[in-house]
């Protein structure tokens, strides 16, 4: 099952509304005292939070229970090597920002070669996500997995296309990350051509947008 997205319909109102219809129908099962008071409270609670601000807080509240599985879908545009957008199985439009990684931004020197291994690797195919938080921009970080098992955001790592982000990467497997980066590094794969290429966090702060 699919958890709602950014341009998803709500859900919950629309079931508070179908059992709200369905008491009212039914005669033979007596409605609970104050039964109608609820579903108004809570339609009520979503028009004011609204889908976004209801989409956040959800995202949220499970990511701090250590992450969940969004669902599946298939990968149909890759802006940025760590930047995707997911056509998910529901039909919904989902911004991805990979997480625990940074690649190169797009207009940064290696950044198309990020670009290009990523849509080799996504564009077009079927990946899971596996969102752990959200950012400032209301992109779901996650982690992307594809048919064959594989973690794209490892692969831009041991392949030397991108960064471990420190900063934001506290998982337990961010050690073994930081193995495959130092490992690409030694190997002078990638942006690791350059003897001291410029980490995208600098290159952001000296080209904002």
């Amino acid at each position: 099952m699919l958890l709602p997205s950014c341009g998803l319909k709500r859900p919950w109102v629309r079931y508070i509304a179908r059992t709200d219809a369905l008491y009212r129908k039914n005669t033979l099962f007596p409605r609970p005292a104050g039964h109608a008071r609820v579903p108004s409270m809570l339609r009520v609670f979503f028009r004011i939070l609204g889908r976004r601000g209801l989409t956040a807080l959800i995202l949220l509240a499970v990511a701090l229970a250590g992450g969940f599985y969004l669902g599946k879908g298939r990968v149909v545009q890759v802006p940025d090597g760590d930047t995707l957008v997911v056509l998910t199985d529901g039909g919904n439009f989902t911004r991805v920002r990979l997480y625990g990684v940074d690649c190169p931004e797009s207009r940064q020197r290696d950044g198309p070669e990020a670009v290009e291994f990523s849509r080799n690797l996504v564009f077009l195919q079927p990946v899971t996500l596996k969102v752990m938080d959200t950012d400032q921009y209301d992109r779901a970080v996650a982690l992307v997995r594809l048919a064959d098992g594989r973690t794209l955001n490892e692969e831009l790592v041991r392949a030397g296309h991108a960064w471990v982000y420190r900063r934001y990467c506290d998982a337990p497997f961010c050690a073994a990350w930081l193995d495959l980066e130092r490992a690409a590094r030694k190997q002078r794969l990638g942006l690791w051509r350059d003897k001291n290429p410029q980490p995208p966090w600098q290159w952001r702060r000296a080209h904002p947008r």
